[in-house]
Parts: C-alpha cells; sequence; structure tokens
C-alpha cells in the first residue's frame, strides 16, 4: 500500500470549545495517513508562540476540573514520518462566574 504524510483535523471543526471553570472538557483531533499518525498534544505558551512541552498523546485530550489559567490554544500533531508533521490548533475558552 501507498505510503502517505499525515493530514489532521480539529473536531469541532471550528477549534474553538469552551468550558466552564472547575468542570471537565475533551478537545478531539482525527488524523489520517499511512501508516497511521500517531497523535500528540501541546499547549501553545502564551506570549511566545511556542509549543510546551507534550501534555498528551493520543486522539483525545481531557482536562478535569478546568482552571482559567488552562485557556489558550492547544496543539493537536500527527505525526507518521511520512513528510512533516502537521498540526492543527484548538482554541480552549473558560467561562468563570464572577461574584457580585
Amino acid at each position: 500500500m501507498k505510503k502517505l504524510p499525515p493530514s489532521v483535523r480539529a473536531i469541532p471543526p471550528t477549534g474553538q470549545v469552551t468550558a466552564r471553570k472547575g468542570g471537565a472538557v475533551t478537545l478531539e483531533c482525527k488524523a489520517s495517513g499511512n501508516p497511521v499518525p500517531s497523535i500528540y498534544w501541546t499547549k501553545r505558551q502564551s506570549g511566545t508562540g511556542k509549543s510546551a512541552a507534550k501534555i498528551g498523546e493520543g486522539p483525545v485530550l481531557s482536562l478535569e476540573r478546568v482552571e482559567r489559567q488552562q485557556a489558550g490554544v492547544y496543539q493537536c500533531t500527527a505525526d507518521n514520518n511520512v513528510g512533516e508533521p502537521v498540526t492543527v490548533d484548538m482554541r480552549l475558552d473558560v467561562l468563570c462566574k464572577y461574584l457580585r
């Protein structure tokens, strides 16, 4: 079978996910290619635009008890050693409850 470089897409396609502070959220991406790509997650460091260390592997990244500082851009990267790894950005917004 022919080798194919990886492709990746965000679920939902908008790449926008919202969570409530203290709640749980799941980020998901789908990858294809031959051989089947491995998937890993990083979070872009605010201000620098650079990615941090790996924070998860596989198509789903689950975050429990979400805090405001976890908001930001997460990157899902697919790599199968055919061509270059490909990345899709997902933005997590965290809704906070404000006391009056």
